[in-house]
């Protein structure tokens, strides 16, 4: 098997950076859903329940179809929103699944709606794990394993001593010899074409070191918040606006992408001191192509919605709406690592070329 190098080896380990974060988001959905076996209840009903479809960005794409069901309950006196049905419930390819749990929840049913009791906007329809969340689970696991043999490989790989000779024990002959010395090292000269290939530019590694540690940096700070504010206290808030911003960008080639963030806004009050805030979790929230995925977050929280704020106590302009990890927390940090990395694998690469150009050098 040959080993993989260069752009293959990259594209591999985004490969499976991709992989992982699938991986930590099904992980935290099976926690969480193992977890909301033991939450408390309360009784609820239901508000709105219907089926949205998702038709996709062309006609090739295959439409996806979503139980939207939002529902009702209170919690020592203060009322509560949710949109959760269960931890594995979410879109379907056949609008059957969907139709079926808006025929079970329909508008104006009273429910019991279990929920999170150190969250309480956090609640479910119906609590507990199903076998299909398994799934995603093992095979994330055995995708990131196929993935780790071929770069633990050359990560393993020791690197080669070049021998370079002294000056007068050179041959005469104008051909180089071909095979190992006396000690067993290849004489083999390496040719300045072979010796520029393997050299990567030292700006690449340098660039990648600037981007890895910069990441490194903010999604640390990210985590630490992230973690920080399952402790936070918290205060009533009201949403004062709630849209999809559209950002168009054009390319050297003069093409065009599009992207659509949900942009939330809300005001709350600690202290008698009114402070105004936009930020839902740590992490972000989506930011992509898909405009129905950035349109579902700013539905959650529609303008004039009353929500809980989570605010840091030694500085209360720092606010979410949902404390804790999701799984967008780790992205920074876990590229930020990858980076690193490609970085430091780039600049080994280009030390190792430095040091063929000089042996070139030398027995040429």
């Amino acid at each position: 098997m040959k080993k993989p190098k260069g752009c293959f080896l990259i594209i591999l380990i985004f490969f499976a950076f991709i992989v992982l974060i699938g991986l930590i988001g099904a992980w935290n959905n099976y926690k969480n859903a193992k977890a909301s076996e033991s939450w408390p209840s309360t009784n609820g009903f239901i508000i709105s329940s219907m089926v949205k479809t998702d038709l996709g960005k062309s006609d090739d794409d295959e439409p996806k179809y979503k139980a939207s069901i939002t529902y009702k309950y209170t919690i020592d006196g203060i009322e509560y929103t949710g949109e959760r049905i269960s931890f594995s419930a979410g879109t379907f390819l056949k609008k059957g699944k969907a139709d079926s749990l808006v025929f079970r929840y329909p508008k104006g049913k009273k429910v019991k709606v279990y929920y999170d009791p150190e969250k309480l906007h956090d609640a479910v329809l119906e609590r507990g794990r199903s076998s299909s969340m398994n799934f995603p689970i093992v095979i994330g696991i055995f995708v990131i394993f196929i993935c780790l043999i071929p770069i633990l490989r050359v990560l393993r790989k020791k690197k080669k001593t070049n021998v370079y000779q002294q000056p007068g024990t050179i041959s005469t002959d104008s051909t180089p010899a071909i095979g190992t010395d006396a000690k067993g090292y290849s004489s083999v000269p390496v040719t300045p074409s072979k010796a520029k290939s393997r050299k990567p530019p030292i700006l690449l590694s340098i660039a990648f070191l600037a981007g890895g540690i910069f990441l490194i940096a903010w999604g640390a700070n990210e985590l630490k918040g992230a973690y920080q504010s399952k402790s936070w206290p918290s205060t009533q808030g009201k949403i004062t606006s709630s849209y999809i911003k559209k950002q168009v960008n054009r390319d050297s080639s003069n093409r065009t992408t599009t992207s659509f963030s949900a942009m939330v806004h809300y005001r709350y009050m600690v202290g008698g001191t009114t402070y105004p805030g936009d930020r839902i979790c740590f992490g972000g929230t989506y930011s992509g192509s898909k405009r129905s995925l950035a349109k579902k977050v700013a539905d959650s929280y529609p303008k004039g919605k009353k929500v809980t704020v989570y605010y840091d106590p030694e500085n209360p302009k720092g606010a979410v709406l949902k404390t804790g990890f999701r799984w967008t927390t780790f992205v920074a940090f876990i590229l930020g690592l990858i980076f690193l990395c490609v970085g430091i694998a780039c600049y080994i690469s280009y030390c190792g070329g430095r040091e063929d150009s000089l042996h070139n050098k030398m027995v040429s």
